[in-house]
């Protein structure tokens, strides 16, 4: 019966470290978006889907405060029982489930603002450039002097350039 005690144990600390690995995630990935949004949108007017932007960020605060409230569940579990045949790991599924999902969702929506913001706003520009006038040199091979002014000692014969091995 020590071996399933052992194992419960174990599992309960697995069950805790998940939660934390996503917190960090979660916070890492909203400080670093709020620090480089410029990065991903220049100009503030500019921005598409602003909407999913704020879906993300809240998702992602949602999944942390859902894992801070999923691993003092698992405390109060382990605090509460009074031998380890009473401890069960499922009992706190519903919230870490719920930060996983919240989490993803995050990840996801801001993935698909910059995605949009990167694609959509090049295109537009791209688009922009296309409408500008652009002056566009004649191509030539380099064999022959085309300025249309050459110095009146050239003659016709040496305008013609040879190329040299």
């Amino acid at each position: 019966m020590a071996d399933r005690d052992t194992y419960r144990l174990k599992a309960f600390d697995t069950i805790i470290e998940w939660p934390k690995q996503i917190l960090t995630f979660a916070a890492a990935i909203l400080v670093l978006s709020a620090t480089f949004i410029r990065t991903i949108v220049p100009d503030p007017s500019e921005i598409v889907g602003e909407l999913l932007l704020f879906i993300s960020w809240f998702a992602l605060l949602s999944s942390i405060m859902a894992g801070v409230v999923f691993m003092g569940k698992v405390a109060h579990t382990l605090d509460s029982a009074t031998d380890t045949g009473q401890l069960n790991i499922w009992k706190s599924q519903t919230v870490g489930l719920f930060q996983v999902i919240l989490f993803f969702a995050g990840i996801v929506a801001f993935l698909v603002f910059v995605y949009c913001n990167l694609t959509l706003n090049n295109v537009d520009k791209i688009s922009a450039d296309k409408n500008e006038a652009t002056t566009i040199a004649p191509a030539h091979n380099g064999l022959i002097n085309d300025d249309p002014n050459p110095p009146s000692e050239l003659n016709e014969s040496m305008r013609t350039i040879v190329p040299s091995d």
